[in-house]
This record gives structure tokens, C-alpha cells and sequence, in this order.
């Protein structure tokens, strides 16, 4: 559910000033199936099973699972409490975003989340959570498919009405070490500016069972917000809304074991130099 401050601790490698944790101990403990968790900014990491990350979960304790993104031979100062926050202008193209407003068809959002929610789980490393994103990546794909082409795939069941063929909107895979990839739909600016990010999590988790892979539809949680999304996103290229910067749509995987998907895209665009000039993300929409 943190998925903003994983992207701020994410970009930054989650190091602390002294990395205590070196390759040998990345190989050796990965190949035991321990996790190596961030627990609190400035804290040391330490290693869980994941049977010890389910029971963090359990008692809501916030965590990042930052075994993927570590790196021992690169420590940067840990993101102080005091960093200082891009102060942004007031909201401005009210009477565009009212009109595009006027476009949401409850409808759509509703048919993503039963879809979503049929699946018996999400799960990152599960058959259900592969099926899970393709269908979700499918889902984006279409509707820039039908704007583009004219053609409808009965795959989403969306209603989309005045069609533009100009879109320039895409959609790709952004891979992980786990099976379950993220989605990234991106939305070009009319310049070249920092990205914007709206996003929502595709995974989902199994608290009460004891097996992260039990049956766990995730309808809240956060099958709401990748519909919410998917229909802004319809909205935006049906419109063919052009922001002055780029907009990206991110439907991110492994949220649920501790901010694994976000880490990873944030700390690729790190490493790209991609500049970012803001990010929300929804949970539980609705």
C-alpha cells in the first residue's frame, strides 16, 4: 500500500549509508528463500523467510522487499525526513477535466473488476497471477486496438463509442524475475517533459490461510483501482486528450510482497535518467 514511498526510497536504491549486505550474502541467502526486507528509513535491512514476511503482513507492519533492487557495490545516503517536495502549481483545465468527467461509464470500470475478480488469485509467482496480467495488458491493448484499427475485442467488454484512429497511446510488459509482469501504457506529451504516473497494483494476497497463493479474488483490493485506470485511460485516448507532458497508466505487479514491481520500474527509470514530475497511486478505490 506504499507504493509512492516506494518509489521515492526505490529511486534512491533503498541504501542506507553503509551497505552491510554484499553479493556473497545476496546469493547465498536467495538461494535459501530469504528475503531481504527494509523495515523503516535508515534502518539496516534484514533478512525474513516468507512465511515471516506473511506474518509482518498479518500484523501490518510496512515493509519493502528489496532483495531484487540491492546493491551492495553502490550505497547512496538513506532519503532524509526533511527531503524537499516539488511545490506544484494550482489545479488548472478544470472545464477539460469536467468534460472528461462526464465520460466515465461506471459500467466498464464495474465488468474490469469481475474480471479481474474471477481469477482465483493474483498472486506473482502463480498461474493465476500470469493469466491475471496478460489479461490486464490485453485489456489496454484493446482499447487502443478498437481506436486505432476500429476493431472491438469481446475480451474487455468495454463500450467505446467516437473512436479516434490518431491515437498515439502504447502499451508495453515491463518484465520482472517473477512470472507475473507490470503494464506500463504510456500517453506522449505534446513536449518531452517529466512523465506523470497514475497508478494501481495487478497482485493480490492471501492473508488468512497461511500461503500467499490461496484463493484471493481482490476485488477491493485493487481490482477497483486497475478498472478506475482502465477507464481513465479509455477516456483519455477516446478523447484524444494530449497532455503538454507525457501520462502514464502502470499497472504494477508485486505490491502485495512488499513493493517488489515498483521498486524495479523505479529503479529502471533511475538508471535511464527518466524524470518524473509527479505519481499517484489508488488502492482500494471506490
Amino acid at each position: 500500500m506504499k507504493l509512492l514511498y516506494s518509489l521515492l526510497c526505490a529511486a534512491i536504491v533503498v541504501a542506507s549509508v553503509q551497505a552491510k549486505v554484499t553479493h556473497e550474502d545476496l546469493a547465498k541467502n536467495k538461494e535459501k528463500g530469504l528475503r531481504l526486507l527494509h523495515l523503516e528509513n535508515g534502518a539496516d535491512p534484514i533478512w525474513k523467510t516468507e512465511d515471516e514476511k506473511l506474518e509482518l503482513k498479518r500484523k501490518d507492519v510496512n515493509f519493502m522487499d528489496v532483495t531484487e533492487v540491492w546493491n551492495p557495490d553502490a550505497p547512496i545516503p538513506k532519503l532524509e525526513k526533511n527531503t524537499n517536495l516539488a511545490v506544484y502549481p494550482p489545479p488548472s483545465h478544470q472545464t477539460q477535466v469536467r468534460e472528461l468527467i462526464g465520460k466515465i461509464n461506471v459500467e466498464n470500470i464495474k465488468k474490469t473488476v469481475h474480471a479481474l475478480a474471477d481469477f482465483h488469485d493474483r498472486y506473482i509467482t502463480t498461474q493465476g497471477g500470469v493469466d491475471a496480467a496478460n489479461w490486464m495488458t490485453q485489456a489496454v491493448q484493446a482499447v487502443i486496438s478498437f481506436l486505432l484499427y476500429g476493431i472491438h475485442f469481446p475480451l474487455t467488454g468495454l463500450q467505446v463509442i467516437d473512436a479516434n484512429p490518431g491515437t498515439r497511446a502504447t502499451v508495453r510488459k515491463f518484465e520482472h524475475s517473477w512470472p507475473q509482469h507490470s503494464i506500463i501504457a504510456r500517453i506522449p506529451g505534446t513536449t518531452d517533459g517529466p512523465v506523470s504516473i497514475v497508478s494501481a497494483h495487478t497482485d493480490t494476497i492471501n492473508l488468512d490461510y497461511g500461503r500467499f497463493w490461496e484463493e484471493a479474488p481482490g476485488a477491493d483490493d485493487d481490482a477497483s483501482a486497475c478498472g478506475e485506470l482502465l477507464e481513465v485511460f479509455r477516456i483519455f485516448v477516446e478523447s484524444n486528450f494530449q497532455p503538454t507532458t507525457p501520462i502514464e497508466f502502470q499497472w504494477v505487479s508485486g505490491e502485495e510482497p512488499g513493493s517488489l514491481g515498483s521498486q524495479e520500474v523505479a529503479t529502471d527509470y533511475k538508471k535511464r535518467g527518466v524524470q518524473v514530475k509527479g505519481m499517484m497511486n489508488i488502492v482500494l478505490a471506490g
